[in-house]
């Protein structure tokens, strides 16, 4: 049995990548196809007590993300990208010090591409490296590396074993730099059994539009753009209401409400702010709106149409891989005419045609379960 050990890159088990880790995890430990030991940054978290419920062993090591953000501000961006070249040196010191305390892995799995540490801890054991990339970057998270993409890539070509990609989209931009044959596509899997599915769609024609949109609340996701449209929309006479819920900087949440009060939407909006429980909302919303600029992935997308909701998202990144006319509707991406189309088209259009395209997306998102995601990367590293 391989033994690996797997790099996380925090501690929140509702962050979505350590979700979708923990997952694989735990049925690599179930199915007793993996010998796994983990390590966690910081402190235990609401991860270290779920891996101790697995019964698997971790350590916690004082280790970090490295990218930084593209901040506005010129200092705060300037500080961030510092403080990442201290992260790397850091790591650099530990891995040096501690190499020998590694070597009984036969591989180490790093958790996204925002944290070096792992590669940095396989080269100096020599142990061979696997790295999970779930994020474009720049494009969805606005973020850089500190090193700058080239330089990144090469060493992700150079000091990994396989690179495991959530999308053909994401697949795409790195197979620029990296060796094919390195590159492993692996959509991720969602474990339904915990997902709330509404027992009652309000899709009557000309019912109000109740959206949803579900993530941080940063301008790469997404929700002003949607905000916009929607003051369209209101121009236009069709009743609808707006959820937003997720986490963001206060000052970028104040910019919002104040567009909405602008566009004299702000009594049909709301911000739920960072919701830990999605399913005590759900019930008040029939459309799941990802508007983000660029989806790695989309496992929004995917837990929507699990839920029961009518899918409405751009045809940008991921999204076209997993949305399309029969189970959902696509609108253009950057596009407030073509999002206005889309949702008088739902206002407008008989309830049957939208309950048939919930249908489809429940049967669609059925195929990505954590199973065949797990037993995948598994064949990755060799099987048996």
């Amino acid at each position: 049995m391989k033994k690996v050990i797997v790099i996380f890159h925090d501690n929140n088990i509702k962050s979505g990548a350590t979700a979708s880790m923990l997952s694989i995890v735990q049925y690599w430990k179930t199915h007793n196809l993996i010998e796994i030991e983990a390590i966690i940054p910081k402190d235990k978290g609401s991860l270290g007590k779920a891996l101790g419920e697995l019964h698997i062993n971790y350590q916690i090591i004082d280790y970090d993300m490295v990218r930084y953000h593209v901040d506005d501000n010129i200092i705060t961006r300037a500080l961030k990208y510092f403080r990442g070249w201290y992260r790397f040196s850091r790591d650099i010191v530990f891995c040096l010090k501690n190499k020998n305390k590694f070597s009984h892995a036969d591989y180490i799995y790093s958790n996204t591409s925002s944290i070096y540490f792992g590669v940095i801890l396989a080269k100096m054991s020599k142990i061979k490296h696997i790295w999970h990339f779930r994020e474009f970057g720049f494009e969805d998270q606005n973020c850089k590396h500190i090193i700058g993409d080239n330089n990144f890539y090469s060493m992700a070509n150079n000091l990994s074993y396989k690179i495991i990609v959530i999308s053909k989209s994401l697949e795409n931009k790195i197979g620029k730099y990296i060796e094919s044959d390195k590159i492993a596509h692996i959509y991720n899997g969602i474990d339904s059994s915990s997902i709330y599915t509404k027992k009652k769609l309000f899709l009557d024609k000309r019912n109000p539009l109740k959206l949803l949109i579900v993530g941080a609340v940063i301008p790469n996701k997404g929700q002003e753009f949607v905000i916009e449209a929607l003051g369209v929309l209101k121009k236009k006479n069709i009743p609808f209401k707006l959820g937003i819920a997720g986490q963001g900087k206060s000052s970028y949440l104040e910019h919002l409400k104040e567009k909405c009060r602008i566009l004299n939407i702000e009594d049909n909006v709301v911000f739920h702010g960072f919701v830990s429980n999605k399913n005590e909302i759900l019930s008040d919303y029939d459309i799941s709106v990802i508007p983000s600029k660029s989806e790695a992935f989309g496992r929004v997308t995917l837990e929507s149409m699990i839920s029961g909701l009518l899918v409405v998202c751009s045809d940008s990144g991921a999204n076209k891989e997993l949305v399309s006319d029969v189970n959902g509707y696509v609108y253009l991406n950057d596009n407030i005419e073509s999002l206005v189309s889309i949702l008088e088209k739902i206002y407008n259009e008989d309830e049957d045609i939208k309950l048939k395209k919930v249908e489809m997306a429940k049967d669609f998102s059925a195929k990505f379960t954590v199973g065949k995601c797990a037993k995948e990367i598994h064949q990755v590293m060799g099987g048996f």
